[in-house]
């Protein structure tokens, strides 16, 4: 299918209330084993497996084939080098947001690729300083066909380059620990061991509510280094009265704040997300890393 033929089928976000609503009319009655199979031709198409969620979330990440290094520690695919999809069912249609990760000379390109498919670009910068290559963020919004919205969006990547996700070594780390100090299950994948901790109040785009798997949780990572040592990454949402606080705790425990800006366009309440960075110990890095949290409106459990 042709370009011409993704604007006829991708409708450019940002998503009115009154399209959401007459999607939700027309796909009521949809078989949601429809949606399944689109996931399931989502994944044929990326070359990864999806996370599904029970909110009928799917979630999906592919590494790029790019060395990234950042003060001299390899990037793990899990540590802010991998393609980000996520797509939340509206009746028989799709959401999407995501980000890509791009080098400054392929920002151009892949931006006329996604107008010309009808997708939104939301937001573009960077996540972490020192990088070597420099990598860019380009973050998207679309609605339509999620099939169509996944041939469009693995038009733009493929490209690009693809590779395998990272492995884990969970010999180096004591996760066990971390899931305590975090208060939540942490999980390994991407070649690191991470925490999604979502927001206790409703987002919003245009009256519609997201899942917590739109983009609009806390994202925490911790790429083993070896002898109980980490490369953390937090990516923090917050709303205004938060950012402060939050970056004084991140401060003070040793993190590098490397970016603060906003991933989408007409959220409600307005979100912004804040990149920050340290290596040291993985148990003193979580530490800082949940006093932070609790100084956000955040599904952090007991400690």
């Amino acid at each position: 299918m042709g370009a011409e033929n993704f604007r006829h089928t991708i409708t450019i976000m940002v998503v009115t209330f009154a399209v959401v609503m007459a999607a939700l009319a027309a796909g009521g009655q949809t078989d949601k084993r429809d949606m399944q199979s689109a996931w399931t031709q989502a994944e044929d198409v990326f070359g990864v497996t999806g996370d599904y969620h029970a909110d009928g979330t799917a979630t999906f990440d592919v590494p790029r084939k790019l060395t990234v290094t950042m003060n001299g520690v390899r990037l793990a695919s899990g540590s802010d080098r991998a393609h980000e999809i996520r797509m939340m069912s509206v009746g028989d249609k799709a959401i999407a947001v995501g980000e890509l990760v791009l080098t400054a000379e392929e920002i151009g390109g892949v931006t006329k690729k996604l107008l010309d498919a009808g997708i939104s670009e939301t937001a573009l910068h960077n996540h972490l300083l020192h990088l070597s290559p420099g990598v860019m963020y380009l973050h998207f919004h679309a609605f339509g066909d999620p099939v169509d919205i996944t041939t469009a969006i693995n038009d733009v990547i493929t490209p690009l380059g693809k590779s395998p996700e990272s492995e884990f070594d969970n010999e180096s780390l004591d996760t066990a620990k971390l899931d305590r100090i975090m208060g939540a299950e942490g999980r390994a994948g991407g070649g690191v061991y991470g925490y999604t901790v979502p927001r206790a109040g409703n987002v919003t785009v245009d009256g519609m509510t997201l899942s917590p798997h739109m983009d609009i949780s806390t994202e925490i990572t911790f790429q083993p280094l070896g002898d109980g040592k980490a490369l953390a990454i937090g990516e923090f949402v917050l709303e205004a009265r938060e950012v402060t606080p939050v970056i004084g705790e991140l401060t003070e425990k040793g993190f590098e704040i490397d970016a603060l800006h906003s991933h989408m366009l007409t959220e409600e309440p307005r979100l912004f997300y804040l990149h920050a960075w340290a290596t040291g110990d993985a148990e003193q890095l979580a530490s800082g890393l949940r006093l932070a949290l609790e100084k956000t409106d955040s599904l952090t459990g007991p400690r």
